[in-house]
């Protein structure tokens, strides 16, 4: 068993005036020397996690408001607002609460956590008596975090790295359909006509994140979708003596025709698909309900049509309503070949993430 020495065994809980503002100035470095540490950390991405330090950080400057307010009590008395409900009780206010509200208020401030954080700290005091000061400080620190910005520090960092994600709060205001926000720039490969040269050409060729797969150029009925990964892991599951060798995504074709090296087991046969005169907000719907990376629009006759991204949805969203009409250019020329796109466009940069 450890014990601290008598100088510090009893440093929070003083009640020597002199000590105690020795020992505000050190809380007082204490705290604003781990939020700068914690502003470092986080904007470097280093993986040291938020939670914990913020609510170190709170807690350090909820204790020294707390010692602020115990110090002004014991100059005042009890006759000054608002410690006079106090009755002469030495022991009217509790730095140590202040603590536990500091911390949640800063959480609070930064996550814009409301509800779900004053039942975390309720739980972590086991005290009920303490849950209205909890969600006081809640309440007011969300509200001075909106008035600087409505997204909380995680939703913000998204943002900032651009990662597709679908807040389930977000809702369209547009009367946008499929057809209005599908990208038709696609590089389609055929169930039965590729060869590995001419898969390997595509994998190099294009930064897309996923392929489909349909029944020819001329029907274009899907077949099937195969993301990068897989395609990848394909090639690289067979040799390379011979770069004409025909490949198939059909897993009878395969097993009938020995010619071909079957790759069906690589695709997903049941990719979700959708009409282009679907309403965007039925489509969001989808991408909320399912966590899709894709979809693909279809016609009546089941020709694809173009793909929605994720990130397309996240664009729509973030541009509410506004539709760049660039997007929607043939990847296919008049001859049912692949039009060579550049590697770099905003597209392929987006890929199926």
């Amino acid at each position: 068993q450890t014990s601290l020495p008598d100088e510090l065994s009893d440093a929070l809980c003083t009640t020597d005036s002199s000590r105690t503002w020795k020992l505000m100035l050190l809380l007082f470095v204490a705290g604003l020397g781990r939020l700068v540490l914690t502003v470092v950390t986080f904007g470097t991405q280093v993986p040291s996690g938020l939670f914990m330090p913020i609510l170190c950080v709170g807690a350090t400057f909820g204790r020294l408001v707390g010692w602020l307010m115990s110090a002004w009590h014991l100059s005042v008395g009890d006759k000054v607002f608002p410690f006079t409900g106090c009755s002469g009780r030495s022991d009217c206010v509790f730095p140590s609460l202040y603590a536990v509200v500091g911390a949640a208020a800063f959480l609070s401030g930064t996550t814009r956590l409301t509800v779900s954080l004053a039942v975390i700290m309720l739980e972590l005091t086991g005290g009920l008596e303490y849950i209205a000061p909890l969600m006081i400080a809640v309440v007011m620190a969300k509200w001075v975090g909106d008035a600087f910005g409505k997204q909380g520090i995680f939703d913000m960092l998204i943002d900032m790295e651009d990662y597709p994600h679908i807040n389930p709060a977000m809702e369209l205001k547009t009367s946008t359909t499929a057809a209005d926000i599908m990208s038709s720039r696609l590089v389609m490969l055929t169930k039965c006509d590729e060869t590995i040269a001419s898969l390997e050409d595509v994998f190099e060729s294009h930064a897309y994140h996923g392929f489909p797969i349909i029944e020819s150029m001329t029907s274009r009925l899907v077949v099937g979708f195969i993301t990068r990964r897989n395609l990848e892991r394909a090639l690289q599951s067979i040799g390379r003596d011979n770069p004409q060798q025909r490949v198939t995504f059909d897993e009878e074709t395969a097993r009938t025709r020995t010619v071909f090296i079957d790759f069906s087991t690589y695709v997903e046969k049941n990719p979700i698909i959708v009409r282009p005169t679907m309403s965007a907000d039925r489509v969001l719907d989808i991408f909320k309900g399912l966590g899709l990376r894709f979809i693909c629009v279809c016609n009546q006759k089941g020709s694809l049509l173009g793909v929605i991204k994720k990130k397309d949805m996240v664009k729509l969203l973030k541009k509410d309503g506004e539709v760049d009409p660039s997007r929607n250019i043939p990847a296919i020329d008049s001859k049912g070949n692949r039009r060579r796109e550049d590697p770099t466009t905003e597209d392929e940069k987006d890929g199926f993430r």
